[in-house]
């Protein structure tokens, strides 16, 4: 059953994440959905990125707790070079998302100069 949700979210269908999220739960040694999903809040966090220093799209906030779950989800990883790689760029989106925060701390200062 698992490897169905993982194709349901590999395939996009509905909701992609959830599925991936429910491959996981039925099978938490599915690295297949783990480092999807891993992948794809990486990307959304490196797009919300892509204008820095000029501003940062959306809320960082928001993005550091997406981090949280990302690295919760590598918790469970193997120790591969994938694995390896994604925990740097997370630690890497971290910094840049502190670093904003700490230069524009109020709330909804996000995409000001």
């Amino acid at each position: 059953m698992a490897e169905a949700h993982l194709w349901l979210g590999l395939l996009r269908c509905d909701d992609p994440s959830e599925h991936l999220a429910d491959a996981l739960k039925l099978d938490p040694n599915c690295e297949q959905a783990r480092q999807v999903l891993v992948e794809w809040i990486i990307g959304d966090i490196e797009y919300n990125q892509h204008e820095l220093p000029s501003f940062y799209i959306h809320d960082p906030r928001e993005d550091l707790a997406a981090l949280d779950r990302a690295a919760d989800l590598l918790a469970g990883a193997s120790t591969s070079e994938e694995t390896f790689r994604q925990k740097l760029e997370i630690a890497e989106l971290r910094r840049r998302a502190e670093g904003w925060l700490a230069a524009h701390p109020l709330p909804g200062d996000f995409a000001k100069h």
